[in-house]
């Protein structure tokens, strides 16, 4: 079921009793969790709440994918960003490619320091892909040092953060980015 929600990018809503939420939760990333509701059910929110995961509203939200080594940070940044985007998060070159490859994906902010295949590495490989070209990449990182940033700038990200940035700033970003590129087409 893991592999299910992170491949194709699917939300769960569980409902049960907060040990069984505990369990699931040691396996499943908690950016595919979208709700959980404890037993005994409440039909009005429970049929409220599919509404509302399944409205249009929802399903048209941006779709990032954040890749990044370090898990603390992953789930800060997805919990910063999970009600204006629908967010997921992945740990490795591999799993972003995988995932890029077969889901809809509006931006990939992506870690410049990463094991195996580093950020700079994964965003060349995507520009050589033709499935995944177009997709959009920020560099989301701690690499502040002029020559990494001459480095990744010479293949054109749009744009190049720092992980110092606060949630405000991250989120005004963004949201400037996606005007923008909805004006720019």
């Amino acid at each position: 079921m893991k592999d299910l929600c992170i491949e194709e990018n699917k939300l769960l809503y569980l409902i049960g009793d907060p040990d069984e939420f505990q369990y699931v939760c040691r396996t499943i990333p908690q950016a595919s969790l979208c709700d959980t509701m404890a037993r005994p059910l409440d039909m009005a929110r429970l049929i409220s709440d599919m509404n509302k995961y399944t409205s249009d509203d929802f399903t048209q939200k941006k779709n990032i994918l954040v890749v990044d080594d370090d898990a603390t940070y992953l789930k800060i940044i997805r919990e910063w960003l999970k009600n204006d985007y629908n967010v997921t998060i992945v740990s490795s070159a591999l799993q972003a490619i995988n995932h890029m490859s077969n889901n809809q994906i509006d931006l990939l902010l992506l870690d410049y320091d990463m094991p195996i295949t580093n950020g700079p590495k994964v965003y060349e490989m995507m520009k050589s892909d033709p499935e995944i070209s177009g997709i959009p990449v920020m560099f989301l990182t701690g690499k502040n040092d002029k020559e990494s940033i001459m480095k990744v700038m010479s293949l054109r990200p749009a744009g190049y953060l720092l992980k110092t940035i606060n949630k405000a700033d991250l989120i005004k970003t963004l949201k400037q980015f996606f005007v923008s590129q909805k004006y720019s087409k």
